[in-house]
């Protein structure tokens, strides 16, 4: 519990059956980190009937102006389980969800790195899905790095999914002694073909 004493700002207490223990912080968002993390621990892993991995609040970068190069964030209620990440307005039940990541093996997510925090004051992370990629942001390392990893697994975790650009290539290398079936495959399919640009599969 957040203590309400005026004379030990940014302090709280963990109240167990034997004894108190009053902790002290630097600042209130310490204050406030340590206290969500207490809590977790305590909960069980299911939200509205959905198991979870983890859930927490995490700062979203939201779609910048072009004319402005300040990072524009929205404190957001992220939920990961087995299958994606799912993001809120708040943590109430009745919080509708705001998006929602399918995560597959095809997707990946980058660790957080110095240059950011530097930069920002945040530490970010991000998850690239195949159509579109989810930035997000926290004051904290341990916080980033719980979120990386716990995507990380669970998208390897996934089974191993083939893209249309590989099955290609499959087919030509089972194929490849028998020139009349490579050459069909080269011209069935013009994303084989060399081209000045990148094809995307």
């Amino acid at each position: 519990w957040a203590s309400d004493n005026p004379d030990r700002p940014n302090s709280f207490v963990i109240i167990l059956a034997t004894r108190v223990i009053h902790c002290n912080s630097d600042t209130p968002e310490e204050m406030h980190h340590w206290i969500s993390l207490l809590h977790k621990s305590k909960g069980d892993a299911i939200s509205d009937g959905q198991e979870f991995i983890v859930r927490g609040w995490l700062y979203k970068e939201m779609g910048s102006n072009t004319k402005t190069s300040s990072l524009k964030l929205k404190k957001r209620w992220v939920l990961l389980n087995n299958n994606s990440l799912d993001y809120y307005k708040s943590a109430e039940r009745s919080s509708s969800k705001l998006g929602t990541l399918v995560l597959n093996s095809l997707c990946s997510v980058t660790q957080p790195n110095d240059k950011s925090f530097r930069e920002t004051g945040y530490w970010h992370f991000v998850i690239h899905g195949r159509k579109h990629s989810y930035r997000f942001y926290t004051k904290f390392l341990n916080e980033a790095m719980r979120w990386t990893s716990a995507i990380q697994n669970v998208i390897d975790n996934k089974v191993p999914i083939e893209t249309p650009t590989q099955q290609l290539i499959r087919d030509i290398k089972e194929n490849s002694t028998n020139s009349e079936i490579v050459d069909e495959t080269y011209r069935r399919n013009p994303i084989l073909r060399y081209t000045q640009h990148p094809l995307h599969s």
